[in-house]
């Protein structure tokens, strides 16, 4: 009899110690035992509100083997569930209940959710929130930008004060127009009760123009859920500094230029017919792609200052008018053109782009090194201030080769370029040297119709005026899309 009482004691213990495991191994992410609330407690609603809700989800098990009916109560307002109703849940599954918080004043307040099954187990949970009143207060009432220069950013700044009970919250930041944004490095989007924090917002025109937009603050004060604040700002024509893959519109015209512009390689800037460009004495330093398309009706006109083209760029332009200083002509010339391929071997940005064929050793040469001694391509090379060359200015650069036994070499450019349209084209180039053989001339080939025909030839009585830089010069008819393959010998 005593062996069998103190079985019994052992199994009951083992029973306690096992239900205790489980209890404490919940605890972290559960309330209760039987009927098991997924949540820890206490439970806090952030602040809410006065007469708005808060509303918690949380999922209830049922952990015994069987089916139990499962009771609701101990809530009263501000506090709620739903369902408020008996339940009856299956052995080892869930349901969902819905609790909420819905202040009717500013103030603190606590309760106690209790849950019983009616076949074992309870759960018991703590529940706090604080109702608030939320007042934003905002100055100016509206903003200015200053005047702000295409691909340029300006910024203005908002103070919202929380005078209210309460922090406040801005959820959302809405514009009128993408060319106004939020610095949110610089903006505070949460104010605690009795504090101010301000928001700053960027101006970038993408054109000229006035513009009045607006910004749209949504915050949880509820007289002022959504804020609107007018914004006026002006973009203006005024460029500087590096552009990429923008256009100079019509629309914007006159374009300002404050200080020098550089279209770097690989960037595309693009005029449209009619644009005014006012260079006020800078400098256009073309090295990427300029595509620059005025009509007869109506031409691009580029007044004062200058543009340097930059080396081996594909150019595409037409019917553009330079005028040096003052005021527009009264004539729009009738000079269309579309200059496609051009090359400063002067400078020592020029690439080389031309590679050099030899007829004798059959050996096509890319200007990658600083020289080659092959026979038809002898001393191909991008070098200065060589004794062959007759550059007058000190660091100037050239494209260099020699040519043995009269044309048994010649240059072509690597990347045929591709005819932009149909029309006459011409090919020119200057050359000079200090050496001329007797009888030696240079041409200039085109490959029409998959044979080579020379368009130009040197004279040949130059070899006692060598002290001279030359000009050759020839023209063609390509079809658009055509390939234009020429060579120089």
């Amino acid at each position: 009899m005593k062996q069998y009482n103190k079985t019994i004691a052992m199994k009951k213990l083992a029973f306690f110690f096992a239900m205790l495991s489980i209890a404490w191994t919940g605890v972290a992410q559960t309330t209760g035992t039987g009927v098991v609330l997924q949540t820890d407690s206490p439970y806090a609603f952030t602040p809410t509100t006065v007469d708005s809700t808060a509303v918690f989800e949380v999922e209830l098990t049922n952990t015994v083997g069987v089916t139990q009916t499962v009771y609701f109560g101990g809530l009263e307002a501000p506090f709620s569930i739903d369902p408020s109703t008996p339940q009856e849940v299956p052995a080892n599954s869930s349901i969902n209940l819905s609790i909420s918080f819905n202040p009717t004043e500013i103030g603190s307040f606590e309760d106690e959710l209790e849950v019983l099954g009616d076949v074992f187990g309870s759960a018991n949970l703590a529940l706090s929130g604080q109702g608030i009143q939320v007042i934003l207060d905002w100055t100016p009432a509206d903003l200015s930008f200053e005047t702000t220069a295409i691909g340029q950013q300006s910024s203005a700044t908002v103070t919202v004060t929380s005078s209210g009970d309460g922090a406040g919250t801005i959820s959302d930041v809405v514009f009128s127009n993408s060319i106004f944004s939020l610095d949110e490095a610089n903006s505070t989007l949460s104010i605690d009760e009795g504090t101010s924090g301000d928001l700053t917002f960027l101006f970038s025109p993408t054109g000229a123009g006035v513009f009045n937009e607006t910004v749209e603050l949504y915050t949880n004060d509820p007289n002022n859920s959504v804020i609107t604040i007018p914004l006026t700002a002006t973009g203006i024509s005024e460029v500087s500094g590096e552009v990429c893959d923008v256009t100079w519109s019509l629309a914007d015209s006159p374009f300002t230029l404050v200080g020098n512009v550089t279209v770097a390689e690989g960037c595309t800037l693009t005029i449209e017919p009619g644009v005014i460009v006012e260079m006020q004495g800078f400098t256009l330093d073309m090295n990427g792609d300029l595509v620059c398309n005025g009509t007869a009706e109506n031409p691009v006109t580029v007044i004062g200052g200058g543009i340097d083209i930059g080396p081996g760029t594909p150019m595409f332009v037409s019917y553009l008018n330079y005028v040096p200083s003052g005021e527009l002509p009264e004539v729009t010339y009738d000079a269309p053109y579309e200059l496609v391929y051009y090359n400063n071997f002067e400078s020592t940005e020029g690439e080389y782009d031309f590679d050099c064929y030899d007829y004798v050793n059959n050996n096509y040469h890319t200007g990658t090194t600083t020289s080659y001694s092959s026979y038809g391509c002898n001393s191909f090379s991008r070098n200065s201030n060589d004794s062959w060359s007759l550059q007058a200015n000190t660091g100037d650069y050239y494209l260099s080769f020699i040519s043995q036994n009269g044309g048994d070499g010649y240059l072509y450019l690597a990347e045929p370029p591709i005819a932009p349209n149909s029309g006459l084209y011409d090919f020119s180039f200057t050359y000079e040297s200090s050496r001329y053989e007797q009888n030696c001339y240079m041409t200039i080939d085109v490959l029409d119709e998959g044979n080579w025909i020379t368009l130009y030839q040197s004279p040949m009585d130059i070899e006692s005026n060598s002290s001279l830089t030359r000009l050759a010069r020839a023209s063609h008819f390509f079809e658009q899309g055509e390939e234009m393959h020429f060579r120089i010998r």
